[in-house]
């Protein structure tokens, strides 16, 4: 149904037509929240693609910005499987995942569904060698 379906003629007469047919701005907020749920759960699932996920620019073999580089870097120098997302090619879940974790930038890191944090975070986490317990098991990568 548009405006001239129901007669709208002028902005003079819309509050009008807004008592008439009983049109409300109310259905937009549930429009938004289901929006927003439907968009948590994508994210959610996203990060939990697998058991060490990265949300990057662009793809491990053609990394967009230096942060991403160095991380494909060294998780490859660690040897551990991971999955990875281009933000670039999203901008639902780039924006979506700033507010999610609450974490400004990207590369974005998660392990068994957490959020490690970005490039430093991670260089702390293997200088300490706490990754390499969260990703291995006795020598074993944890599927």
């Amino acid at each position: 149904m548009g405006a001239s379906d129901i007669g709208i003629g002028n902005a003079e007469e819309l509050p009008k037509v807004i008592a008439k047919y009983g049109i409300s701005q109310k259905s937009h907020p549930q429009q938004t929240a289901t929006s927003s749920n439907q968009l948590e759960f994508r994210l959610r699932d996203l990060i939990q693609t697998d058991h060490v996920m990265i949300f990057m620019k662009d793809t491990p073999n053609k990394p967009q910005c230096g942060f991403s580089k160095q991380m494909v870097q060294l998780l490859s120098g660690l040897q551990v499987n991971y999955n990875s997302f281009d933000i670039i090619t999203d901008v639902q879940v780039r924006q979506g995942l700033i507010a999610f974790s609450d974490w400004p930038t990207f590369s974005q890191r998660y392990a068994k569904g957490e959020l490690l944090g970005g490039l430093d975070l991670l260089k702390g986490l293997i200088a300490s060698s706490e990754f390499q317990e969260m990703v291995y098991d006795n020598g074993n990568e944890i599927a």
